[in-house]
């Protein structure tokens, strides 16, 4: 919401899709809405992006019909911000409540890690989960997933949410096994484990870019008992083990077993080392809207409506009916060098009018707002045209005349370690273009910011960690943050004033007192005396090899659930 919000054309677009969700699930008077991430498309969304959000979600999420779902978890630690989820609070009319984790976009920033999210969770409209700092001290580089448990009836819905934290830091705690995965605890109400439905909520790359294996969370670093996947952050629709079409509608009632149609297996046959091996279902849902106009966005859209009984559920795919129309092609110049004098602009723009022509003829009719045009094309060994200049022929017969071209070159490919390379910038650049999940810049200033760390802080400081100080560089850098850097510094010197006051230690120069510091920093960023041998020892290899079964590990410690409020 609030993309293009200054765009003559395109400024309602993504609310209309938005408020499409809503009235759909109003009309069929579902339970809850699900969100995966990047509600908002600014960080810092503008005051009339958020009158109108909050507008929609007053019109569609309240009311006087009652919410029959219980949480039966601490809502303390699923949503920290407000302590409670909205649905339970007397003091507000909850029809349909809202969940939702924070993306890329609108994620937490600032000394107080407040997102936009926070805003609207204090206002009540929805319920903000997800939100997980790593943490430091003797839990060093760990993360506790808690799901929120959900009930109506006798149905149990484990919901885990995790929202965006930056693709190397994540890949690293994930491959270093430093998630906690918190599971349901054995109570009169829920008696086995096997009786809830396990839903995760993601938001990162799910695609790997470059060589790195930690530019994206693969699918198989997650735990084998989750049932069913939502993943955020991809532009690009995809339906799970469906094809990407809009005849695709439905998929068959899917158990707990994870096979289609096959009859539930007995709680006594179900066992934590059975559930290790369930297979779980991955449900991308993409942009509501066309963002960066690639070739993956031109695909159908859709968003989904689950339908959940005891441990079965059945997805239904609904395609939009809102969303502006998108052709996307690209073409090779090279391939026509019949129709194309090299050496004279006009041919090329005589030959790329009559191409977009043929484009906007192929959406015509399909609706009645004017259509998204986009057309790559590979310029190698050819001029190319002002992109400006030539859309202005199409104003009032497509939406994005400004951008209606996008001209590339094949990449020349620098050898590795080549002196003034910049191959990851290349790279980056030109995944952006084939439509990645970010937009060009977004791409490059990561880039940009990697590459800065990587060069500059290849080894940890003394006192600083390296991966915590690259965050505090991408909040100024992406969000405009500009006391990230000082909160930041102030906050671990304080964390290390405090430890070594606790270690009631005397120095008498301050030589020793900047050893004494350099050892207590070195044990707060490990984790503890012993930590930093365990993260020498669990150092990612080079491309790690998916892992068919998980483990078997004893679970963790589980919290008695909190007492239900009455509404």
């Amino acid at each position: 919401l609030g993309f293009l919000e200054r765009d003559i054309i395109r400024h309602a677009d993504p609310f209309e899709a938005f408020e499409e969700v809503l009235a759909y699930a109003q009309e069929n008077a579902a339970d809850c809405v699900l969100l995966g991430g990047d509600l908002f498309h600014e960080n810092r969304p503008s005051r009339s992006t958020l009158v109108k959000t909050i507008e929609l979600f007053t019109k569609y999420c309240m009311g006087e019909r009652a919410s029959h779902l219980q949480v039966l978890s601490d809502q303390a630690i699923n949503f920290p911000s407000t302590g409670s989820a909205n649905f339970e609070d007397p003091n507000y009319n909850v029809s349909m409540p809202v969940f939702i984790i924070h993306g890329n976009h609108d994620d937490p920033a600032g000394t107080e890690n407040i997102s936009a999210l926070d805003v609207l969770a204090s206002a009540r409209v929805l319920n903000y989960f997800g939100k997980t700092e790593i943490a430091a001290g003797a839990h060093a580089g760990k993360i506790p997933v808690h799901p929120v448990l959900l009930g109506k009836g006798k149905t149990r819905v484990a919901l885990y949410g995790l929202g965006n934290v930056r693709d190397e830091r994540l890949s690293r705690v994930f491959l270093q096994q430093n998630i906690t995965w918190v599971r349901p605890e054995h109570t009169p109400e829920s008696p086995e484990i096997s009786d809830w439905l396990n839903i995760m909520t993601i938001h990162q790359n799910r695609v790997f870019h470059g060589s790195g294996h930690t530019s994206a969370i693969d699918e198989n670093w997650l735990p084998r008992w989750l049932d069913l996947v939502v993943w955020g952050h991809e532009h690009e629709c995809k339906l799970g083990d469906q094809p990407s079409s809009s005849s695709a509608a439905h998929h068959a009632p899917r158990s707990k077993t994870g096979g289609r149609n096959k009859p539930r297996a007995r709680k006594d046959d179900v066992d934590d080392e059975a559930m290790q091996e369930t297979d779980f279902e991955v449900f991308q849902p993409g942009s509501s809207c066309a963002i960066q106009l690639s070739e993956g966005e031109a695909r159908k859209k859709h968003f989904m409506s689950l339908d959940i009984q005891g441990t079965s559920y059945k997805a239904t795919y609904i395609p939009f009916s809102k969303v502006r129309p998108f052709a996307f092609e690209t073409v090779a110049l090279r391939d026509h060098a019949d129709e194309i004098d090299a050496e004279d602009p006009r041919s090329l723009e005589t030959f790329l009018t009559r191409k977009i022509e043929q484009m906007i003829a192929g959406v015509a009719g399909t609706s009645g707002e004017l259509p998204l045009i986009r057309l790559r094309v590979d310029s190698t060994g050819y001029t190319t045209v002002n992109t400006a200049r030539f859309g202005q022929k199409f104003v009032g017969k497509i939406a994005n005349p400004g951008d209606v071209l996008l001209f590339h070159r094949r990449a020349q490919r620098r050898a590795a370690g080549a002196s003034g390379g910049d191959a990851s910038g290349a790279a980056a650049a030109d995944e952006a273009q084939q439509g990645g999940a970010a937009s060009e810049q977004d791409v490059l200033n990561q880039a940009r910011v990697n590459r800065l760390i990587t060069k500059n802080l290849r080894t940890d400081m003394e006192l600083l960690a390296v991966d915590e100080l690259g965050d505090a560089l991408q909040e100024y850098v992406a969000h405009g943050e500009i006391h990230a850097i000082s909160s930041f510094v102030q906050k671990k010197l304080q964390e290390l004033q405090k430890k070594l006051g606790a270690s009631n230690a005397s120095f008498s120069t301050e030589k020793e007192v900047a050893a004494a510091a350099a050892a207590a920093a070195k044990e707060l960023h490990a984790g503890g005396p012993a930590g930093a041998a365990a993260a020498a020892a669990a150092e990612a290899p080079k491309k790690p090899a998916p892992a068919k079964k998980a483990p078997a590990k004893k679970a963790p410690a589980r919290k008695a659930p909190a007492r239900k409020r009455k509404a």
